[in-house]
């Protein structure tokens, strides 16, 4: 199974993180490639694809996620553990928070 992304959509939203946030992006490829069940069971639910999509380009919290898509930052980090536990995105936390992203140790499942 395979997802593209319009870049355009996301690439209009402000950043959500300050510039002095050390975040980097992987370079991602244009279409996420599903390899596994877990996988595709995780993207079933339309609002993992949204978050997915959001952070697709750019890091973020489960706070900022939730605020741009008005849901409880509660359910997003549920979302976001799903998301991780299929190996689609990596949680990374700091003193300052958690940072969600793509995960970048696995080609294909971006």
């Amino acid at each position: 199974m395979n997802i593209a992304y319009n870049k355009s959509e996301t690439a209009e939203l402000p950043p959500v993180l300050p510039e002095e946030v050390p975040v980097s992006m992987p370079d991602l490829p244009q279409t996420l490639v599903l390899s596994t069940a877990q996988q595709m069971k995780a993207l079933g639910d339309a609002l993992r694809v949204r978050i997915l999509g959001l952070i697709q380009y750019q890091p973020a919290t489960a706070k900022q996620i939730a605020d741009r898509l008005g849901i409880a930052p509660s359910s997003v980090g549920h979302h976001l553990h799903v998301l991780e536990d299929a190996g689609l995105v990596q949680i990374v936390a700091d003193c300052g928070g958690a940072h969600q992203g793509p995960e970048p140790h696995q080609p294909g499942a971006r």
